[in-house]
């Protein structure tokens, strides 16, 4: 198994309130792209950059490029108000120190 990370970040106009409660929204979303090669996705922010956005464990690249293509990652910018912030890079994972299970 090759697996893809996707790290995705972006800088906000709106609030760490409503960015939360956005996130939290989204959450069934989320769980429900298990079945389209999804493992994982982490909300992560760098207060010093004051960047937000997530990383992700895709089973392949395909399922990476699908996601890219779909409507959540494709309207990012217009519901978090990211201006021309939003960027995204893909890397390898070699290995997991843990065995991720389906």
């Amino acid at each position: 198994m090759s697996l893809k990370v996707l790290k995705v970040t972006f800088r906000s106009a709106k609030s760490i309130d409503e960015l939360y409660k956005m996130s939290e929204a989204s959450l069934p979303k989320f769980r429900a792209l298990k079945e389209r090669g999804l493992i994982q996705k982490l909300y992560v922010s760098n207060p010093e950059t004051e960047e937000r956005g997530g990383i992700y464990i895709f089973e392949s690249q395909e399922a990476v490029e699908e996601y890219l293509k779909g409507p959540i990652y494709t309207s990012i910018a217009e519901r978090f108000e990211t201006g021309d912030t939003l960027r995204y890079e893909i890397v390898d994972c070699n290995f997991t120190l843990y065995p991720i299970e389906k």
